[in-house]
Parts: C-alpha cells; structure tokens; sequence
C-alpha cells in the first residue's frame, strides 16, 4: 500500500504541494516503520522497495532476505528522507492528533538505532550460521561501537528536537495550597507520565475516540500534547 500511494501520488493535481510532500513523508516514515516491526518479528526480511509487476514470474517472486545491516540502513534512509518535510508538531490537534511529526520520527530512528547497536544485532556470533544460498551472514559478526555511537547522537538529536517542539520530561506540579512530601512528587511523577492524559512526555499520542468529553479534554490539554 506505501509503494503503491508513492507511485501515484504524482499524479493527483487537486493538492498543494506542501500537503503532497507532506503526505509523502508520512507514508515514508510508515514505510520504515512497519520494515522495523517486521525486522524485529523475523529478524533479516526482504526489502519492498518497490512494488513487483503484476506479470512477475517465479523467480522475480522468490526474493532473498537481506542482512540486518542492510535492513537497518534501508529504514534509516527512509526516515531520514521524510523528516524535513514533517511539521514539528500538530497544528489542529483536535482533527489531526496521531499523524506523524519530526519528533515522533526522530524518536523512532533513535530507538531503531538502539536496537541496532544492541547485542542481538550487533556481533552476534550465536548467528554465525545464519548464512542464505548467496553466502551471505545474514547477521554481522564483528561488535561495531560506532553503532553506539550512531546511535547516542540519534537519541541526542530526538531529544532536541522534542524539547524545541514543547516535549519533555513530566514533573508533577502540586496544587495551590496542596503540601506533599518530595517522596509523593517523585511517586507523581512516575505515574502521571503514563497515566495524566495529553502530558508533556507525550511524543506519539492519538486520541481514540470522538466523544465530546474526549474532544473537550484534548482542547483543554493541547498545550501539553
């Protein structure tokens, strides 16, 4: 469905082109975004960097996974490719809450490349024979520390990028007149980080519903989201 929505999408005319970049960049991200999932359900997959012909034959058909390095690589190339045309945050939060900002995908390229640099992709030798009809080692078998390196500096530039879009760490703020011991605000602000809805640690959030009592709830906290 991406590969198809991006081979056509340049050929409807009855939309600016700043939405149409937009678009394009939202359904990149989503592209990577499933490739990562896939990545960590089967480990190394093949890549649909392009949809195949509908007249394919067998062998076009039969397509060979590529190494975790490859798969890596593939999806941070497409979440880079979609970041400069994303919006630093939602605009219209009541309609448009959940699609996808520069934050959110600087957040995933961040854990993608945590992933990456982490044991089980990096140097595992327990896949030594992992190895597809091609002779390739499908899963590296040399410890790489400029992963961790790539991987700090992702995490470095996602957590800039929440904090210039209004993102970050929830502290608990008592109310007027209210006395709490610092162990109740350190407790606080544990719990309302996952619990206190729309709060400032909130990178990907969508609301689930449309009652009115939802939508008057996010109108009151958009300045949190």
């Amino acid at each position: 469905d991406c590969n198809i929505f991006l081979e056509s999408i340049g050929k409807v005319n009855d939309i600016s082109e700043a939405e149409r970049s937009r678009w394009i960049a939202e359904v990149k991200f989503l592209k990577a975004f499933y490739h990562f999932h896939l990545l960590r359900m089967y480990g190394p997959i093949p890549l649909i960097k392009e949809n195949m012909p509908i007249s394919a034959g067998t062998d076009q058909v039969r397509v060979f996974r590529e190494p975790v390095d490859e798969c890596i690589d593939y999806i941070v190339e497409l979440l880079d490719e979609a970041m400069p045309d994303l919006p630093g945050e939602i605009g219209d939060k009541i309609s448009e809450m959940g699609r996808i900002t520069y934050p959110i995908a600087a957040s995933i390229k961040a854990k993608i490349l945590v992933t990456a640099a982490s044991p089980f992709y990096n140097g595992n030798t327990d896949y030594a024979g992992f190895i597809d009809k091609k002779d390739r080692t499908l899963f590296n078998q040399t410890f790489d520390p400029e992963k961790w390196k790539r991987a700090a500096d992702a995490c470095k530039a996602a957590i800039d990028a929440c904090h210039e879009n209004g993102i970050y760490l929830y502290n608990y703020v008592p109310g007027f007149g209210e006395s709490v011991t610092q162990a109740t605000i350190y407790q606080m602000n544990h719990r309302n980080s996952v619990c206190q809805r729309w709060n400032s640690e909130l990178i990907w959030g969508s609301p689930n519903h449309r009652s009115e009592e939802h939508t008057s709830e996010l109108q009151s906290h958009s300045d949190l989201v």
